[in-house]
């Protein structure tokens, strides 16, 4: 999609959540923050959604780390470097119920934000926003869910799944 699609989308909330009854949106999308929050026509959508009671949850984006695999700070996407925007992160769970041993993803994009406005002159200082996101972290590392059968991802990636594992032949009981 493009960011205009996406403004429209938003318009179209902010226009009819009282006849939906819209309560929540959830943005899992985004793109590079580079605008501060305060000039970014995606944050100042989400901002008049909030100001009308609607809670506005956005993804933090994937670029925690750079090619070389290293862990890298500051790239929150848009419009999750609103702080008006609930920023959800990812978290790598291990596999166990202990949280102790969970970690933020290698993936996940990890603050603080980085968007900036400038001022001088030229406009040659950056002003950076500086938010501390993402706002929370949940489960989002090899995750285990339903699927249809016959889903055509599976059927066409059968390493993928694990009903091909679980899956047995009459004779076998």
């Amino acid at each position: 999609g493009n960011t205009a699609w996406l403004l429209n989308a938003l318009e179209w909330i902010k226009t009819n959540h009282a006849a939906y009854n819209i309560k929540v949106i959830n943005l899992s999308l985004g793109g590079p923050a580079i605008d501060s929050y305060t000039n970014d026509p995606v944050c100042i959508k989400v901002q008049q959604l909030n100001a009308l009671g609607i809670v506005v949850v956005a993804a933090a984006g994937n670029l925690g780390r750079n090619i070389l695999g290293q862990k890298e700070y500051g790239h929150i996407h848009s419009p999750g470097n609103d702080p008006s925007a609930i920023t959800v992160g990812a978290v790598n769970t291990l596999g166990t119920d202990a949280r102790g041993d969970d970690s933020i993803t290698s993936f996940s994009s990890r603050g603080p934000t980085r968007s900036y406005y400038t001022t001088g002159l030229l406009g040659l200082n950056r002003v950076y926003d500086n938010a501390i996101k993402p706002d929370l972290v949940a489960p989002g590392n090899k995750l285990v869910a339903a699927a249809a059968p016959n889903n055509r991802i599976y059927l066409g990636n059968l390493s993928l799944s694990t009903s091909t594992l679980l899956s047995t032949d009459s004779t076998d009981s």
